[in-house]
């Protein structure tokens, strides 16, 4: 019987590992998403928890009084079915009334537990991302979500350094010319010091003494799916654009001021088209313009949806058809709007 599970086990693990290599990754996804999505549901909404202490201690009185009710209700109860001839009749333990209001409490968990793996289920079937793709698809699709990732932690160790706040959406000059843009900013953080130091930040980043630095690709500003690497003057393209309510202007953006909390407040995402040199002082776009609705505004190769790096370090997909409110909201970072769980 052993030898038989052994041998099931074995291949059943060799054919995850083949679908693997051939790039069918539905199981993994499946199984990841049903088992841990919790997590990442936990790890996104925790910010946004407030602890009350008259809940807590309304919640308390509340299960004493049931606990207290309901050993009184089964103490009378289990007198009442005792036999009248018996001479000494069994008394209602206090250990059976908390086993039983600690299974109560367990099937209400499990209830909870139940209704999560209902709306986890429902979340994988609507899922704007391919539940089988190839293997070079979601090798691109990963990257990209790396990237972002990169971009959003860049931004606070720029923030923790600096101490002022997030990286201005553009660095102007006296005259109020615009020189460079966010993204030259955050070439230090980026590992890509040896481009920044080539670059001459007094001068615009079209000057001609900038031109080899702003030529040259940055590969954590690249989409790997989009095949546009430079525009015709031969400037390096960037496929990500940041909020242009966040990153927008040339006045850094404190933490602080984004009320409507950082894991609610989009800081970048790819771009749907018209791309622009990663130097260019305007790198932002309003994601109101919704997703792959125009090549001015956020959008991905991958049809239905798009990757956005929020400001909370969090990297999240966003179907397209999502509700344009919810989008604008999600662009706001102190409009004070509500924004629903399952946008």
């Amino acid at each position: 019987m052993r030898r038989a599970l052994g041998c099931t086990a074995l291949v059943l693990g060799s054919v995850f590992v083949l679908l693997a290599c051939l790039g069918f990754l539905l199981p993994f996804d499946f199984l990841f998403q049903l088992t841990c999505g919790w997590v990442l549901y936990l790890w996104r909404t925790a910010p946004n928890w407030s602890i009350s202490g008259e809940g807590f201690l309304t919640g308390g009185v509340c299960l004493a009084v049931f606990t207290f009710g309901l050993h009184r209700f089964m103490t009378w109860f289990y007198a009442r079915r005792q036999p009248a001839e018996q001479c000494e009749p069994a008394v209602w333990r206090w250990r059976w009334t908390l086993s039983s209001v600690a299974i109560i409490v367990l099937m209400f968990i499990a209830g909870i537990a139940i209704v999560g793996v209902t709306h986890q289920s429902a979340w994988l079937v609507r899922s704007p991302e391919p539940l089988v793709e190839g293997g070079r698809g979601f090798a691109a699709r990963i990257q990209s979500q790396n990237n972002l990732k990169q971009l959003v932690i860049a931004s606070h160790n720029y923030l923790e350094q600096e101490g002022v706040g997030l990286p201005a959406g553009a660095v102007a000059d006296k005259q109020g010319r615009l020189l460079h843009g966010w993204q030259t900013t955050l070439l230090p953080y980026i590992e890509e010091q040896k481009v920044y130091d080539r670059i001459h930040r007094d001068l615009p980043w079209n000057h001609p003494d900038n031109a080899a630095a702003f030529r040259t690709r940055v590969r954590t500003y690249e989409q790997p799916l989009v095949k546009e690497e430079h525009d015709e003057r031969g400037y390096a393209l960037s496929h990500y654009a940041a909020n242009a309510r966040v990153l927008g202007g040339t006045t850094p953006r404190r933490i602080e001021t984004i009320t409507d909390g950082t894991s609610n407040t989009i800081l970048a995402g790819e771009a749907a088209g018209n791309y622009k040199p990663w130097g260019h002082p305007v790198g932002w776009r309003d994601p109101a313009l919704g997703i792959n609705r125009t090549p001015d505004g956020f959008g991905s190769p991958v049809k239905g949806m798009a990757n956005f790096a929020f400001c909370d370090g969090s990297v999240r997909t966003i179907r397209d058809d999502i509700s344009p409110a919810v989008l604008k909201a999600l662009s706001t970072p102190d409009g004070g709007e509500v924004i629903p769980d399952d946008y």
